[in-house]
């Protein structure tokens, strides 16, 4: 997805990885600027963690078959991306500070510092 300064949004990629509202399934029909990568970032992340992409019944029943050695902070962390209505879904910032990924942040910095 890209966005100039006139607030155009056009979309490329593969379409199973692709947001609700870029497939026509969310209502209003709005667009938000980066949300879909959002979206798709709980994807891949749901992928990397299962083998396989989720369907919309494993998203909504939160029943993704994530393999048992993840941490239920990385599946929340995925769940959280996966909000169907881009409106509610959280921005990339909400990501780096999630207990699944905050620690490694800090970790860089520190690193980064010395």
């Amino acid at each position: 997805m890209t966005t100039n300064a006139n607030a155009s949004i056009s979309s490329a990629g593969t379409p199973m990885y692709a947001a609700p509202e870029l497939l026509g399934k969310v209502r209003g029909g709005k667009i938000m600027p980066f949300k879909p990568d959002i979206y798709s970032l709980g994807l891949t992340t749901c992928f990397l963690m299962s083998g396989e992409l989720p369907d919309a019944i494993e998203i909504h029943k939160k029943e993704i078959p994530f393999k048992a050695i993840y941490s239920e902070d990385l599946k929340d962390l995925a769940y959280s991306l996966l909000v169907h209505k881009p409106d509610e879904r959280p921005l990339i910032e909400f990501a780096l500070v999630h207990p699944a990924i905050s620690k490694f942040v800090h970790n860089i910095q520190r690193d980064v510092m010395h």
